[in-house]
């Protein structure tokens, strides 16, 4: 078993990144910006907090971006439906009113003479008193023809408005959505920038580091006080290698151990796992071993993340989530789904981070859970 006590533990997503980012070179130019070191410590009350207000941020206007569209699209068939009525009922209107007007027309014609007609003009047939009867009736059968043609259009009329309103709110919405997509823009690429600055700073890199060792301290205390000391049938020693990675055919991006930055030669401790996935997301992120939900919330320097107590001093953390499935206090079983990720706005892949524990020693999670071949096979 690799074990080991880290006295700067700086595990979480944002540790991910920097980890991830510490085996790269600092981006060209980074040390050419504007923005001192100095003013953007001033800015900047939390560097870890700046980075997750930048990606809640971000996934706010993604997600508003995202239902502003839908809601728009459904307005825009809801106007055309009713223009369509519309028109249709104006066209019957017309027709009717058409009609009408042929009756009106008809019936003057055939109109009696008075009190002579009977007295000049013999109808010994009634054919003149029937055609007027007849005229009469197709007169009034118009006209009501005509009011319920006149009752359609005046709806028809009334969903236009309706249709219109919507449509006026849709613009509105859109425009909404395009103040969103340029928000979104704009903390991705302050996300980025900050990103860039602690890589290329030694100061900014050192006071992460610090912030990130106060989290993961913090995190290990509010762990411990809610884990249980009873004994539960699982036994870790007896699954050594079979347990599921969190995500289903992800690469373990940052393994566990010591990162050396290339430029700063400074060492980070990285007592956990970079679990990556070549898609966007969502992703399911499964439990590894039989045990209870501890800890669900949003932890400093972790982002969003779940604790599942399994017992006898052993717990596992899985961080950097999008979407939580599972509830404190609730039981679950290895392979149950305990949240979604996905990638952060900007970002290509998924990336989330994994601890394994026993009490406050951190354990490569390699002795325990097992990993796809590398592409190729196996080295």
């Amino acid at each position: 078993m690799k074990a080991r006590r880290f006295r700067r533990a700086t595990p979480g997503l944002v540790l991910s990144v920097m980890a991830m980012l510490a085996t790269v070179p600092a981006a060209a130019g980074a040390t050419d910006e504007t923005t001192s070191t100095a003013e953007t410590l001033k800015q900047e009350l939390s560097i870890l907090d700046a980075l997750d207000s930048y990606v809640f941020e971000a996934r706010q206007a993604e997600s508003t971006a995202a239902r502003t569209a839908g809601y728009l699209q459904a307005a825009m068939a809801r106007l055309e439906k009713a223009t369509s009525e519309l028109a249709v009922a104006t066209g019957e209107f017309e027709a009717s009113r058409k009609r009408l007007a042929d009756t009106i027309r008809i019936g003057r014609l055939t109109a009696d003479y008075g009190v002579f007609e009977s007295v000049f003009i013999p109808d010994r047939n009634l054919e003149s008193t029937r055609r007027k009867m007849l005229v009469r009736k197709m007169a009034a059968r118009q006209a009501d023809d005509l009011a319920i043609m006149t009752a359609a259009h005046q709806k028809a009329v009334a969903m236009e408005f309706v249709a219109g309103m919507e449509r006026a709110q849709a613009w509105v919405l859109a425009r909404v959505s395009q103040d969103a997509l340029a928000k979104l823009q704009a903390d991705t690429e302050a996300r980025r920038s900050l990103l860039n600055r602690i890589e290329s700073d030694i100061k900014m890199y050192r006071r992460r580091a610090a912030e990130l060792s106060d989290a993961e301290m913090s995190m290990v205390r509010i762990i411990q006080a809610r884990l249980s000391d009873r004994n539960v049938p699982v036994n870790f020693d007896a699954h050594k290698g079979s347990m599921p990675l969190p995500i289903a055919d992800g690469v373990v991006k940052v393994p566990f151990g010591d990162v050396v930055h290339p430029r700063f030669k400074t060492v980070t401790p990285h007592p956990g796992w970079t679990i990556t996935h070549d898609s966007r997301g969502p992703r399911n992120v499964r439990n590894i071993a039989f045990g209870r939900v501890v800890w669900t919330g949003r932890m400093r320097g972790f982002g969003t993340t779940v604790v599942v107590d399994h017992a006898s001093g052993w717990y596992s953390v899985y961080a950097g989530l999008s979407t939580l499935k599972v509830s404190d206090g609730e039981v679950v079983r290895q392979g149950q789904v305990l949240a979604q990720v996905q990638a952060a706005p900007g970002d290509l892949e998924v990336t989330m981070y994994f601890e394994l524990r026993k009490g406050s020693v951190a354990i490569d999670p390699a002795d325990y859970v097992s990993q796809p071949d590398p592409p190729g096979g196996k080295p």
